[in-house]
């Protein structure tokens, strides 16, 4: 949430691009946590023990938007447009069997949050 002070840091005249910086950069983290993911998956190390990782990118992308959408939601007005377009992607066709899919990883990230008062 660091960037949750910058971002406070620049309101007023570039609310906008603060937006576009916020929305940018949440997409580049999932992106890079696939790839950091595939990375480990398929170093020789994991290559040496046998390992089999079958991660999709739209899967990572689906439960990073997911998590950050349940984070995010506790400040609503300051993260309004983030928000909408988090829920769009979660929501899309080629997503909404996700929701199921995921339903205990869900439920396991929120029973850890709820422990940590977030």
């Amino acid at each position: 949430m660091k960037m949750d002070a910058y971002i406070r840091d620049w309101d007023g005249k570039k609310r906008r691009v603060t937006d576009k910086l916020v929305k940018d950069t949440t997409r580049q983290m999932f992106c890079y946590c696939f790839s950091a993911m595939r990375s480990k998956a398929l170093n020789r190390i994991a290559k040496a023990n046998n390992s089999l990782v079958r991660v999709q990118k739209s899967d990572v992308l689906w439960l990073g938007a997911h998590a950050f959408h349940k984070v995010l939601s506790r400040r609503p007005q300051r993260y309004r447009s983030l928000l909408r377009a988090l829920a769009f992607d979660m929501e899309r066709g080629k997503n909404y069997n996700r929701r199921k899919k995921f339903q205990k990883v869900i439920k396991a990230g929120f029973s850890c949050l709820e422990r940590i008062d977030v």
